[in-house]
């Protein structure tokens, strides 16, 4: 923690100096969760607080440099009748350099990289942790190099280069070998009435729960149309070259539609339908293995409160989740008050129920 801050204040004053301008946020919350599926109940306190810098400077009207700088504070403490258990540490959220030409953007660092038209049930989840019903939308980064140019009819391409980590992102449990590379690339192009996405990613060495299963490649489509109702579909298919323990093709299809119904405010409604698809030997073999169901429905109460709920679940029983939130939103100060059963990620071994209090406060 100190070094980060002697850093930003050394970086502070560089900069200045070659006028570079400087922008500042904050963000402070306090998530306080009762989980009553245990005996006795168990209660958790998580702390947060996000310091964010930006720097940049625009050299003439075609070149613009910038660095990124996030760091995360987090304090946890949780205790039950029985047990107590609590930590406290830090580390770099985001750091990442960008330089930018007309059309044309280069970032080198730990950012954020997601895409994809899906909202809840997302094959394209690579890179990222998202949880839909998280208003704070923590993810770890990716430790990248990103290039991405845009067109002039809107179209664009990404290049990318990730340092691997051993770290499971979305729902496939097979992880890039730490320190070895993936990279890959993704086209965007427009519609007249929405958009379609190709995407591609190769992994030199991969690992099954600590199991070798050789270099990995994946192609991706996605689509999203709007005729009133707005319609999407994603999906990818992968390659596994030494499959141990796991099927050789993995192929994830998404359908996805939403539409406001005409009640009150308006209630926005989403329901997405994922089918997941594997074969041992040959992609003429796929078989399913599972369907997976999402909706949710989003009112805006007023100015101020929204009603949401999320809801997923699998037709073999493995999973079934609901989440019911009520948020409101003020200028720099908000809160989630949630009720949850069965909620959490697929991984999880354990259901859960309870009670959430999310308050965030931004400056």
């Amino acid at each position: 923690m100190k070094t980060y801050l002697l850093i930003t204040l050394m970086l502070c004053i560089s900069v200045y100096q070659w006028g570079f301008t400087l922008s500042t946020r904050n963000e402070l919350a306090l998530i306080n969760t009762v989980y009553l599926q245990q005996s006795p109940d168990r209660f958790n306190s998580t702390a947060l607080w996000q310091p964010e810098l930006n720097i940049n400077h625009d050299f003439n009207t075609d070149f613009n440099l910038g660095l990124n700088m996030r760091y995360l504070l987090k304090g946890d403490k949780t205790f039950s009748e029985s047990s107590e258990s609590s930590f406290l540490k830090g580390k770099a959220y985001r750091l990442w350099f960008k330089a930018e030409i007309p059309q044309t953007e280069l970032r080198f660092g730990l950012q954020r990289l997601n895409f994809g038209s899906a909202q809840i049930l997302r094959p394209l989840q690579w890179f990222d942790n998202l949880d839909p019903t998280d208003k704070l939308q923590q993810t770890e980064g990716v430790q990248a190099l990103l290039l991405r140019h845009y067109f002039l009819n809107n179209a664009n391409i990404w290049f990318w280069v990730i340092r691997g980590e051993g770290k499971q992102r979305g729902f496939m449990p097979v992880v890039t070998k730490e320190d070895t590379p993936e990279f890959g690339g993704r086209l965007q192009y427009p519609l007249s009435n929405g958009e379609i996405g190709l995407t591609i990613n190769h992994r030199q060495k991969t690992e099954f729960f600590g199991l070798d299963t050789g270099a990995e490649d994946r192609i991706g489509f996605d689509a999203r149309l709007d005729y009133g109702i707005g319609l999407w579909a994603e999906s990818f298919v992968s390659k596994l070259a030494e499959p141990f323990g796991i099927a050789k093709y993995q192929a994830p299809v998404t359908i996805g539609a939403d539409y406001t119904v005409s009640i009150g405010n308006g209630i926005y409604t989403l329901l997405e339908t994922q089918l997941w698809s594997q074969a041992d030997k040959s992609l003429s073999d796929i078989k399913k293995e599972y369907l997976t169901f999402a909706f949710s429905a989003n009112y805006p109460y007023s100015i101020l409160d929204t009603f949401l709920y999320y809801g997923i679940a699998k037709d073999n029983n493995d999973l079934s989740s609901h989440t019911l939130l009520w948020r409101r939103s003020y200028d720099h100060l908000s809160w989630d008050l949630g009720l949850f059963w069965d909620a959490g990620k697929q991984h999880k071994l354990y259901n859960s129920r309870g009670i959430k209090l999310l308050l965030s406060y931004i400056f």
